[in-house]
């Protein structure tokens, strides 16, 4: 993957790299169409480095920043974000991306891992989105509607009513209900409140 180094728009999302997994390389190009600003863990430097990117921001702990600085001198211009010890990393990051004027963030990480964090304060203005590798995870108001292909799968662990126009092949996992749908058509996903729902990115 090639470096860029085009003028970003906080409009567009901002790329969060938590864990860049094994195998990311068959889909991560995607998230890289638009030139989004990125921001990436400390502990995850080098895996991204070795794809060639063009780092904006590293996020760290107390104590990092100076010792990354002469590491990291053909990266710059480049900002470092601090988590104080008990800040969780997560946070630190979307609260600085809200600060900054971004509304959107993609987060590249293993949903299991946030899935319980309660960010509550930042759901409400911030739209995220979680790449885990297989799932595209985002956050549905209550009612999610789209038009899917033959073949595509959901999974939550929200207690939710799902119909479609077609048959559905429903079973459970460590993630919670997994939903296929064997035609194309519109289906329909709805819960009394708002829950997390991920969409296969990866098959079979």
């Amino acid at each position: 993957m090639s470096s860029h180094h085009i003028v970003r728009d906080e409009q567009e999302p901002a790329l969060l790299i938590l864990d860049l997994m094994s195998g990311s390389e068959n889909w991560f190009g995607e998230l890289l169409e638009w030139a989004p600003t990125i921001m990436v863990a400390s502990d995850q430097l080098e895996k991204v480095l070795s794809y060639g990117f063009k780092l904006d921001m590293v996020l760290c702990g107390e104590g990092e920043p100076e010792d990354l600085k002469q590491d990291l001198t053909h990266q710059a211009p480049l900002q470092f974000i601090t988590a104080t010890h008990n800040e969780n990393r997560l946070s630190t990051a979307l609260h600085y991306l809200v600060a900054s004027g971004y509304n959107s963030v993609n987060i590249v990480s293993p949903f299991s891992s946030f899935r319980d964090t309660k960010l509550s304060d930042i759901e409400n203005i911030l739209t995220i989105v979680y790449y885990d590798g297989i799932y595209r995870w985002f956050r549905a108001d209550g009612l999610f509607k789209k038009w899917v292909a033959s073949g595509s799968e959901f999974v939550t662990s929200a207690d939710i009513v799902c119909s479609a126009n077609g048959n559905i092949k429903t079973c459970e996992s460590d993630l919670g209900s997994s939903f296929q749908f064997k035609k194309e058509g519109w289906i329909e996903m709805s819960s009394s409140k708002p829950f997390w729902l991920g969409e296969k990115i990866i098959g079979p």
